[in-house]
């Protein structure tokens, strides 16, 4: 009788670690990302006091991804990556499409265990409302970039 006690016990215990396991599993890698569809906006205006015009927005749906938009002086370039061994970020770069020369770059990095969250107010995602100045013309950027 009590070798079946024992073997009960440790049946139920190797159960119970085993669901534990795979359990886990499904709040990394791929899972946490998959439900997230990153969404970037941008706007344009070539030369200050005309109107911002609004360019396609910029979606990343999938993993390590890299998408362009060209602007009369600028381009903004959007790159996500979710590496299992780097993590899930998001890097902006803005560059003077007449030199080549980057205005600007930011890196948003993502913690894997937790989904992401826009977190600004105004509709302006998880970034925020960011503003890029050309610096030798008045051409301006602004850009944000939101979790659907």
């Amino acid at each position: 009788m009590r070798t079946f006690t024992i073997t009960a016990t440790l049946i139920f215990l190797v159960s119970v670690m085993i669901s534990g396991c795979a359990s886990n599993d499904v709040a990394t890698g791929d899972n946490a990302s998959a439900s997230n569809t990153i969404v970037c906006e941008v706007f344009y205006r070539p030369t200050s006091g005309t109107s911002l015009e609004a360019a396609p927005e910029i979606t990343f749906p999938g993993r390590n991804d890299q998408k362009f938009q060209e602007f009369e002086d600028m381009s903004f370039e959007a790159r996500f990556q979710d590496d299992q061994f780097e993590g899930r970020a998001l890097m902006i770069v803005v560059t003077n499409l007449n030199t080549g020369t980057e205005i600007s770059r930011q890196l948003y990095q993502f913690d894997s265990q937790n989904p992401l969250k826009n977190q600004f107010v105004g509709g302006h995602g998880f970034t925020g409302l960011n503003y890029v100045f050309h610096p030798d013309s008045s051409a301006e950027m602004q850009y944000f970039c939101s979790v659907k």
